[in-house]
């Protein structure tokens, strides 16, 4: 999954050229871009939970090739302020709580803009790794690389747009519903049930499991954090005591 991960993420971008040497219409790579950043999300996510051991050093995957603005931050930044969302959730020591604390509409655009958030939280609080700025270089020539193979307007388009969306949207469900209460208020952490069961299946699929599990079990995820996302709804029995004492939120799909 280290290797896949950067190479999902300069796939999504590559994407953009389709409509330019085939007769796939623009508007089908930009619907086929926001299930995959979230499919990248949830993989970078299951990542954070592993030890550094075991992720081999991968400078593409500490680059974090799924550069989005010249605000964004690498993998190690992502894990840090994660590992901290894990520690203080629900709290202003949260990275992720003012984003979330003033009611649904608001937490909608602010998610969408939740890599350039974490990249300021990043810089007041000094969450940086040793060699951040150079591979803060190495990323923002990337991103130069990016706009020059496929074009401002395709990059703007059917990339940037795409995962703006996909932010707002599965962060909605990461960080709001699975982390307020009826009220709107960052009380609880709950695992949460569909009521569009059909229409949560299509989710199902077309995000993969490890974003799915985390989304929907994430008391589950937070309760046991280094248990794997394509396992959290597997979690039960004695190894698991706290496995049937999740609290549960009822959501649309």
């Amino acid at each position: 999954m280290t290797y896949a991960v950067p190479l999902l993420s300069v796939m999504s971008v590559l994407l953009c050229l389709i409509p330019e040497i085939t007769s796939v219409p623009a508007w089908a790579i930009f619907l086929v871009n926001i299930p995959l950043t979230i499919r990248i999300v949830g993989m970078n996510h299951e990542l954070f939970h592993e030890p550094p051991s075991k992720l081999g050093g991968n400078r593409l995957l500490r680059l974090n090739l799924h550069v989005y603005t010249p605000l964004t931050i690498g993998f190690d930044e992502y894990r840090e302020l994660h590992l901290r969302h894990h520690a203080y959730d629900n709290s202003d020591r949260d990275p992720d709580f003012r984003m979330i604390r003033d009611g649904k509409h608001n937490a909608l655009w602010r998610l969408a803009l939740a890599p350039e958030y974490w990249f300021l939280y990043c810089m007041k609080h000094g969450i940086l790794s040793r060699d951040f700025w150079l591979l803060y270089i190495g990323r923002m020539l990337v991103l130069a690389g990016y706009v020059a193979l496929v074009g401002v307007e395709n990059y703007l388009l059917l990339f940037l747009l795409p995962t703006k969306l996909a932010f707002a949207l599965s962060f909605l469900v990461f960080s709001y519903e699975s982390h307020t209460d009826a009220t709107g208020k960052p009380r609880s952490i709950w695992n949460l049930k569909p009521r569009l069961t059909l229409l949560n299946r299509a989710i199902y699929w077309s995000i993969g499991p490890y974003a799915y599990n985390i989304a929907y079990h994430h008391a589950t995820h937070h309760a046991y954090p280094w248990v794997s996302g394509v396992k959290l709804s597997e979690v039960r029995g004695p190894d698991f005591p706290l496995a049937h004492g999740f609290p549960e939120r009822s959501v649309l799909f």
